[in-house]
């Protein structure tokens, strides 16, 4: 019989019969009138009056348990079952009775019934000795309204006759108390004619005959006979633990992948199961990139991956949130931009950023003239410390470590890079491509499955031109347009689009069942899940409709317990692996349903838009390093891991590494800087005006120094190209040309070859003497020719002198003789 043509209930009930959803007042009805109707009638003991409400009592705790308010203590929220109300979860201020069958949820006749139950006192009182009373009823249940009204109906009344009765320790307050109970077969009211189905299980706890507190859950007995095994899908996260950087290290891989290894726990938990597998491409990429370096248990781990039977759906890389990304206006989804992010840059640094302290040499001279070594050295480190205003590597931003939280890649000293293809012909590049990298043998194709309470009407809209063909999304988010009084198949008609409904009352105990370290937790899921699908099972016993469950949408918890879970429910008779496929809506009569509008929080939206701005202008500076490629798909890979799905249930963490990543982006950038310096001398009409500029990055750059006078005494030249090795400092010289005498300031910018203008910029003062070489030369002219002068005027005069010295010489004096030479 076809799902539209079934009998209709009224919607609320419907409602009941999806989810499971809890109503006091069918509560009160189904227990009141079915429950104990079952115990009567069997004739076997019972509590007394159990799951009657009284007009004053609230429902039970979650998980089944009825507390009594001990102080200012309120009954817990009992939306579900005992998973989710276990010790953790247990009411304040109150006695909590946890209830969980052993068995994996099912009782052949014969057998004894093993119970687990934890008595958790969260009162400020010790709580006395005193008894546990088990109670079990014979009717079936027969829906999921019912079976949530048992759980949830409350009682206070103290029992009078039992299954069986055992003693129950004194427990301190605080506390928590285990007990296990065996119920031996001869004392069931059960033998191999009893018709298989749930049956409602009550412990009550009981001191000096008062009741404390009481605890439900259910076992199935039997098995099916005239009935056909539910199908059943669960879809599983295989993906890295939460807050995994953009791909991952040897390092890590070894550790994730060896025996033991978070990774092989989860394939050891999905193989051989009903497990749908939705497979982050990060995991593919990380191994295959390595190549020949990839640690032997990874390669080994992958190559089981592949070789699994389970069918499987890829998600985006880094499983990088969908609805997020077009709520935040995005027209397409972002993607890798290639497989450079992966490899190291052709320098074998890959990241620009966090360089040590640079070496003195070529640092300005007091007088702020640039020595007289090359035009290219390092800097000194005076002159570096005082550049930790303007430096990329300080007090307020460490590259290095937002780098690391934001997911960028970093090559592990430790481990060896990636190798190349032996046979890659000469000249060639022996790299693979990124479609070999993320290759899958995927069985479904374009499946978008978006972060729970997200999905919006103009988000399907866009997975259609984004070339998806199918989405998961809750039971909750679809109305269904025609009432059921049976669970319905997981394939919807979602607004035109082809739908996959997860069952939100499996995924909550698959997901429970994921994340913990209790073996009784554990059997309560399990009971959850047995209980539900034996339930399914009976409501239509010759139309077996398939569920869709998840594990939860993040990295479980505890692989083992899960891979437990999965087998435990794998191994029910009323239960059969399933297979996830995409509804034709062209064919058959598929349900129809409209969904209910779902969207992220705005705080998150306006803070991808930070994040895409971030990434933005990390790739219009990347071009000044010798590979932009490899810089702007690494920043693409990091901004993916930030959007991924598993971000949506920490947004404190998301927002501190989102900074990170910002951070980083701006520090790199400032990393490529001009540094200050004195007044500068500029001499003579036509100079050259030094620029000095740092890279404290650990790639090379190459960058323009651009000069803009501010007045009209100087007029620059064409911008000076210069090229700057990892952490280390290169002067510019910029042509200049002076107009006038007297001081002028000049602005000093730096571009990236393509003109993109980094935020390092510097106002330099000089002092501007045109006019001195003209009046060194006039002055020494003159100088010249004063010497000249003087000294044609000495010569002459002491000629003079000496002429008329002569003539003295020769002359006799009156009255005296003439004096002949010697000889005459």
């Amino acid at each position: 019989m076809d799902d539209g043509r079934q009998r209709r209930v009224p919607r609320a009930l419907s409602a009941i019969a999806r989810r499971g959803t809890p109503l006091v007042l069918v509560g009160a009805l189904a227990v009141g009138a079915l429950g104990l109707a079952g115990f009567a009638e069997s004739g076997t003991p019972l509590i007394a009056e159990a799951g009657a409400p009284t007009g004053d009592e609230e429902p039970g705790g979650a998980g089944g348990p009825a507390t009594s308010d001990t102080g200012a203590g309120q009954a817990a929220d009992a939306a579900t079952l005992a998973p989710e109300g276990r010790v953790d979860a247990a009411p304040d201020d109150a006695v909590t009775v946890l209830v969980a069958p052993g068995g994996e949820g099912g009782l052949a006749p014969g057998t004894d019934l093993t119970v687990t139950v934890d008595i958790v006192n969260r009162t400020e009182t010790d709580l006395d000795a005193g008894e546990l009373a088990v109670a079990i009823g014979t009717d079936t249940i027969d829906s999921r309204s019912e079976y949530s009204a048992w759980l949830d109906a409350g009682g206070t009344a103290a029992p009078e006759t039992a299954s069986l009765r055992t003693d129950a320790p004194a427990v301190e307050a605080g506390e928590t108390e285990t007990v296990t109970i065996t119920v031996p077969a001869g004392e069931l009211p059960f033998d191999d004619a009893s018709p298989f189905g749930p049956r409602r299980l009550a412990v009550q706890h009981v001191i000096a005959s008062e009741l404390t507190a009481e605890g439900r859950s259910a076992i199935v007995v039997g098995t099916p006979v005239d009935a056909q095994p539910t199908p059943l899908s669960v879809v599983v996260p295989i993906v890295p633990p939460s807050g995994t950087k953009a791909v991952l290290d040897a390092g890590e891989l070894r550790e994730l992948t060896a025996a033991g290894g978070y990774l092989t726990q989860l394939l050891d938990a999905v193989e051989g199961t009903s497990a749908t597998l939705a497979i982050d491409p990060r995991l593919l990429v990380s191994v295959r990139a390595l190549g020949n370096a990839a640690p032997a248990p990874a390669v080994a781990w992958l190559e089981r991956l592949e070789g699994l039977d389970n069918p499987s759906f890829e998600l985006p890389y880094a499983d990088a949130d969908l609805t997020l990304q077009r709520q935040a206006g995005l027209t397409e989804p972002l993607s890798l931009l290639g497989p450079e992010f992966v490899f190291e840059p052709i320098d074998g640094a890959a990241d620009p950023a966090a360089s040590p302290e640079p070496t003195a040499t070529d640092a300005p001279d007091e007088a702020g003239t640039p020595g007289a070594s090359g035009t290219t050295g390092t800097a000194g480190t005076d002159q570096a410390a005082a550049d930790d205003e303007g430096g990329a590597i300080g007090d307020d931003a460490d590259p290095d470590a937002a780098s690391a939280s934001a997911g960028s890649v970093a090559p592990d000293a430790a481990s060896p890079g990636p190798t190349e293809t032996e046979d890659a012909p000469d000249g060639e590049s022996s790299r693979p491509t990124l479609d070999e990298l993320t290759a899958f043998p995927y069985t479904v194709e374009s499946v978008a499955w978006p972060v729970s309470g997200t999905l919006s009407t103009d988000d399907l809209a866009a997975f259609g031109g984004w070339g998806y063909r199918g989405v998961i999304v809750e039971d909750a988010a679809a109305e269904r347009l025609a009432d059921y009084d049976f669970t319905p198949a997981y394939d919807l008609n979602l607004d035109g689009w082809s739908a996959m409904s997860t069952d939100s009352e499996l995924s909550s105990a698959f997901e429970l069942a994921a994340s913990t370290n209790s073996t009784a937790d554990r059997d309560a899921a399990i009971t959850q899940l047995s209980t539900v699908l034996a339930i399914v099972t009976r409501e239509l016993p010759q139309q077996p409709r398939s569920l869709l469950a998840t594990a939860g949408r993040t990295a479980p918890t505890d692989p083992v317990a899960l891979g437990e879970t999965l087998r435990a429910v794998d191994a029910l008779a009323w239960q059969t692996p399933g297979t996830l496929e995409v509804p034709d809506l062209t064919e058959g009569d598929v349900p129809v349903a409209t969904l209910r509008e779902g969207a992220h929080a705005e705080v998150a939206v306006a803070r991808v838009l930070e994040l895409l701005g971030a990434e933005e202008r990390a790739s219009e500076f990347a071009t000044m390093f010798d590979d932009p490629e490899h810089f702007r798909s690494e920043r693409r890979a990091a901004l993916l891991a930030l959007f991924s799905a598993s971000w949506a249930a920490d947004r404190d963490e998301w927002s501190v590494v989102g900074d990170a990543f910002m951070d980083y982006t701006t520090a790199t950038e400032a990393s490529v800087a001009i540094t200050d310096s004195s007044d500068i001398q500029l001499i003579g009409r036509e100079a050259q005006f030094p620029v000095f500029v740092r890279n404290d990055t650990e790639l090379a750059v190459t960058v323009q120094v651009v000069l803009e006078p501010t007045t009209g005494r100087l007029e620059a030249g064409e911008p000076v190209t210069i090229r700057i090795e990892p952490g280390s400092m290169a002067r510019a010289q910029v042509p200049m040309q002076a107009i006038s005498n007297g001081n002028a300031e000049v602005d000093a910018r730096i571009l990236t070859p393509d003109g993109v203008e980094l935020l390092s910029s510097q106002r330099l003062r000089v002092n501007v003497q045109a006019e001195w070489e003209t009046a060194v030369v006039v002055t020494a002219a003159l100088a010249l020719t004063t010497l000249f002068v003087w000294g044609v005027v000495r010569t002459v005069r002491r000629r003079r002198h000496e002429k008329v010295g002569a003539s003295s010489a020769g002359a006799v004096p009156p009255g005296g003789t003439s004096v002949s030479s010697e000889g005459e």
